[in-house]
């Protein structure tokens, strides 16, 4: 008769376990000592049929930004954009957009640490021959 009060009493605790653990809250999951953001600006010129690439490491894996903040020529000047994974001095393009004016925003997520590079570049001869554009590129990463 022992063994059957002990065997209620414990079907009761898990009972009573399962039961606590069910509420409607939603779940959080683990989490991970957080890091905060970096914030790398680059800046420079650009002339007709040029380019510049622009090397920076991310600390971990996360969200990564590129944001063209200022280019000379006026708001209607269009270049080409781009985020890529840098490799022996080389920037290898992931995501691009060939049409980028002032304000153009790239989002990426990067799985780990790595070295990464923001691209600009004159894009089927939108700058006028003799002219050189300021730009400047912000570039936010874990």
């Amino acid at each position: 008769m022992l063994r059957l009060t002990n065997l209620r009493v414990l079907a009761a605790v898990i009972l009573t376990g399962a039961l606590v653990a069910c509420d409607d809250t939603t779940p959080t999951g683990p989490t991970t000592p957080g890091r905060d953001p970096v914030t790398v600006t680059f800046s420079g010129t650009l002339a007709r049929n040029g380019a510049a690439a622009h090397e920076f490491t991310p600390a971990a894996g996360g969200t990564v930004t590129a944001t063209l903040t200022a280019l000379g020529g006026g708001e209607e000047q269009t270049i080409g954009l781009a985020l890529g994974n840098w490799f022996s001095g080389a920037c290898s393009l992931v995501f691009a957009n060939d049409d980028a004016k002032i304000g153009a925003v790239l989002t990426g997520t990067l799985n780990q640490s790595g070295p990464l590079c923001v691209r600009i570049s004159d894009v089927g001869d939108r700058i006028a021959s003799g002219v050189t554009l300021e730009y400047t590129i912000q570039v936010v990463h874990p």
